[in-house]
């Protein structure tokens, strides 16, 4: 799957047709055990695993930014074009990040949350 498509922009969609489906196997699933049809749980198994897999799915995109490979604009906001320059934009995995005395930090942040330290400089203008 292309790491610019809609399933990578939308993750909280997908999490949400992942919960319909799940949910709607379940139902299906009883209304069937209701009407005395054999192998009733096959609906539930099936939509539960597909609902459970566009769950998960969504959770691992919410990990990743954007990236422009034409001018290096990195952000979290998931649009398709560059602000800058107008290519296309690519998911990228975030790595975990630093700060200069070693503590893990979470992105975004301007201080180290155990040492004070400022991450980045401040811009005068």
């Amino acid at each position: 799957m292309v790491r610019n498509s809609w399933w990578w922009r939308h993750p909280t969609i997908v999490f949400c047709i992942g919960l319909v489906l799940a949910t709607s196997g379940t139902i299906i699933s009883l209304v069937l055990e209701k009407r005395g049809i054999e192998n009733s749980m096959i609906p539930l198994v099936v939509m539960v695993l597909i609902g459970g897999g566009f769950i998960v799915f969504s959770w691992i995109v919410m990990e990743y930014d954007w990236l422009c490979p034409k001018c290096g604009y990195r952000t979290y906001i998931r649009h398709r074009y560059c602000y800058k320059c107008g290519s296309m934009m690519y998911a990228v995995k975030v790595e975990p990040s630093r700060c200069p005395n070693g503590h893990p930090i979470e992105r975004y942040m301007n201080f180290c949350e155990k040492c004070g330290v400022r991450l980045y400089e401040e811009v005068e203008e």
